[in-house]
C-alpha cells in the first residue's frame, strides 16, 4: 500500500480516457493524494486518487478507462509499476475549510485488471499442467477453455476485454 503523504515516494499516473480516443493523459501534476491496496485474500486490488480540480475530470474520465500507476523513491531515476487498472468512477468532492471557503477536488476510484479476471471467472487449473502449458477456464456457464503457453493465453484473454 502506498500513500502520497510519504514524501519519499513520487507517483506518476497516466489515464487513457476513451473520451480522448485513448490518447494518454498525465494527471500526475494534479495529484494531492493517492493510495493503492492489494491483499492476498482479495484478488482484486483497488486505488483511490484525489486531484486538484483543474480540469473537468468527472466528465472527461469514465468507468472502464484504463489507468497506470507508477512510483519511485526520491533519488531513483526509474519509475516502478504499482498498478494497472480501470476507473470505476470519477466524481467531485466538496470540502468547506476552517475559513469558510469551499474546496472542490476530483476523486477517482478504481480496481486493478484482476477485476476482469474475476468478472469473467477466469481460473487457473494447476492440476492439469502439461508440457509447460497453462490451462485456464473461463465462463463456466459456457464451458469455454483456453489452453496454451501462459503468456499467450493471458494476452489473448486481456486483449479480448478491451
Amino acid at each position: 500500500m502506498f500513500y502520497l503523504y510519504d514524501k519519499s515516494i513520487i507517483p506518476r499516473v497516466i489515464v487513457y480516457p476513451r473520451s480522448m480516443k485513448g490518447k494518454p493523459l498525465d494527471i500526475t501534476s494534479d495529484i494531492t493524494g493517492i493510495s493503492t491496496q492489494k491483499d492476498i485474500n482479495n484478488p482484486s486490488g483497488s486505488f483511490g486518487i484525489t486531484l486538484v480540480r483543474r480540469r473537468s475530470y468527472e466528465t472527461m474520465l469514465r468507468s472502464a478507462d484504463y489507468i497506470t500507476i507508477e512510483m519511485k523513491k526520491i533519488g531513483e531515476s526509474k519509475y516502478h509499476p504499482v498498478m494497472c487498472g480501470v476507473i470505476d468512477f470519477a466524481k467531485n468532492s466538496q470540502q468547506i475549510n476552517n475559513d469558510g471557503k469551499t474546496t472542490i477536488r476530483a476523486v477517482i476510484n478504481g480496481t486493478d485488471l484482476s477485476k476482469y479476471l474475476l468478472k469473467h471467472m477466469v481460473l487457473y487449473l494447476p492440476e492439469m499442467p502439461e508440457r509447460g502449458y497453462m490451462p485456464l477456464l473461463t465462463n463456466l456457464e459456457k464451458g469455454i477453455m483456453f489452453y496454451g503457453p501462459a503468456d499467450q493465453v493471458a494476452r489473448s484473454i486481456l486483449e479480448g476485454f478491451f
